[in-house]
């Protein structure tokens, strides 16, 4: 919650999904990390840019793990009631200089980095922490249940805590087995030539998501048809599965849901995620068509997706 600049078609495709796996282990850290620079940030764990003291500062905080690939949310139990959740979310892009009013209008430089002064909302505040190839992480603060917070003040200092670990190289990654979907690209899993049914000659237009944990083909304005693979994870396990390529399956139509058009949702899931989620894939299908084409055309898609992940060793 309070998370932003997720791209609104990929946002449907996972709700809660996922419940209660086993701790998959701690988070990776990796000497040789160069100090002012992170790569490979489809395994960056986004709980590794938060000072592991800063929550404690606001209230009780529960142990820090991620709440999926690309995002961090600690509940921190305020003093005075209510719930403070801090936020960190690393998949965010922006695709040209022009676009930066949106994350605020002033800027701070901190080395090669700029930073946004915070952004109230309400009772919730964001700040935003820039990168030179315009990569972008959001850090945010929320208050629930009636507690009472400088919301803005929190959000400054989370995105303090970004710029000095990404200065001092002291973020880290996932802890994630060979096996995991955390190192698949969705956008390998799937060719143009087989989303062109529903595509058509915008199937080339492929999009990667920032972290590399999501793509579309097509599946952008002004119809928004097309197809979307997004990998992540989520908190309950699915319902009403059905045997697909060896692996349980959920199907579901969607109805229309503006700017949406109609979609088909197949969802599996796979191994354990921090202390309670699991690894799960979505393939979507957004058309104007009937439910029983949709879902015909996303079980065929998500067949062949299927057959190229990685199963559980």
């Amino acid at each position: 919650m309070g998370f932003g600049g997720i791209c609104v078609v990929v946002g449907m495709l996972l709700g809660s999904t996922a419940c209660g796996v086993p701790d998959v282990g701690e988070p990776v850290a990796l000497s040789g990390i160069q100090p002012g620079v992170v790569t490979d940030w489809h395994r960056v764990d986004p709980c590794g840019f938060v000072d592991p003291a800063l929550p404690g500062r606001y209230g009780a905080a529960p142990r820090i793990e991620p709440f999926d690939f690309s995002s961090c949310e600690i509940p921190v139990a305020a003093t005075g009631g209510g719930t403070i959740y801090l936020g960190i979310a690393t998949d965010n892009r922006l695709d040209d200089e022009n676009e930066l009013p949106v994350l605020g209008r002033d800027f701070t430089r901190r080395g090669a980095m700029r930073v946004a002064e915070p952004r109230p909302f309400e009772d919730t505040c964001t700040s935003s922490v820039v990168f030179p190839d315009l990569r972008y992480i959001e850090a945010s603060a929320v208050p629930k249940g009636g507690a009472k917070a400088d919301s803005c003040g929190i959000a400054a200092a989370l995105a303090d805590s970004v710029v000095a670990t990404v200065q001092q190289g002291r973020h880290r990654f996932l802890a994630a087995p060979d096996s995991s979907w955390v190192h698949v690209d969705p956008c390998d899993l799937l060719t143009g030539e087989q989303v062109a049914v529903v595509a058509g000659t915008v199937a080339a237009d492929v999009k990667h998501g920032a972290n590399r944990h999501n793509c579309r083909w097509g599946a952008s304005r002004p119809s928004y048809t097309g197809v979307v693979v997004n990998i992540g994870a989520a908190t309950n396990r699915l319902t009403d599965v059905h045997d697909l390529a060896g692996r349980p399956t959920q199907i579901r139509a969607e109805a229309a849901e503006a700017p949406l058009p109609p979609a088909c949702r197949v969802n599996t899931q796979h191994i354990g995620f921090a202390s309670d989620k699991v690894e799960t894939i979505a393939v979507a299908v957004f058309a104007p068509k009937d439910p029983e084409w949709l879902c015909e055309t996303a079980r065929g898609l998500a067949e062949k997706v299927w057959a190229k992940l990685p199963r559980t060793p």
